[in-house]
């Protein structure tokens, strides 16, 4: 009886996998099978569909992101902190990729803006070489996620300012995000 009935389904619907089988068996015959028994009977009679192949879309992550030395690769991400008054406070921070040292950090109780992304990069440059440092002493590599406040016009002012290369020289990840690779240059001069 419930083979008659998924075979009256799978006739006119071949795509259905067992779950929309359940649905159209039970709303067609007004019955109240359990979705357990439809699949197991599928199953035993080789109804069910091929299982589905998640292929990854875009590049693989091929390169390293961990470094052999300090100051050679830094990176930032960008997290929210839910508070119990219904606020949410963004936080973000820059981490060398050798040592894992959090070199500085900027919160604000709104989404963060290219402003204080640029202030980040600022401290950070400041917190390994000094608050006179103008220019670092060798090229650094940074890497962003591409949120919100990367990708902002604030933060393309950045690299302009700071003469940085076009942003996808490299195949970096930090999260499962596209990354951009920057060269810190001299550190901008603010009006």
């Amino acid at each position: 009886m419930v083979l008659q009935q998924i075979h009256a389904v799978t006739n006119s619907r071949a795509t259905y996998g067992y779950r929309r089988v359940w649905a159209m068996v039970n709303r067609a015959f007004r019955t109240g099978y359990n979705r357990k028994r439809i699949r197991r009977v599928m199953q035993v009679h080789g109804l069910m569909l091929p299982p589905r192949v998640h292929r990854r879309h875009g590049r693989p992550h091929l390169g390293q992101i961990q470094r052999p030395a300090s100051n050679q690769r830094w990176c930032s991400d960008v997290f929210l902190i839910p508070c119990w008054s219904g606020e949410v406070l963004s936080v973000a921070f820059a981490i060398d990729c050798h040592d894992r040292e959090v070199l500085a950090s900027v919160a604000s109780p709104r989404p963060l803006a290219g402003t204080q992304i640029r202030t980040l990069m600022d401290r950070a440059l400041w917190a390994r070489f000094g608050e006179a440092t103008l220019k670092a002493p060798h090229a650094i590599q940074w890497l962003s996620d591409n949120g919100l406040s990367a990708r902002g016009v604030g933060c393309r002012d950045t690299e302009f300012l700071w003469r940085l290369p076009e942003p996808r020289l490299g195949s970096a990840t930090t999260d499962t995000a596209d990354s951009a690779v920057f060269r810190i240059g001299e550190r901008p001069r603010y009006p």
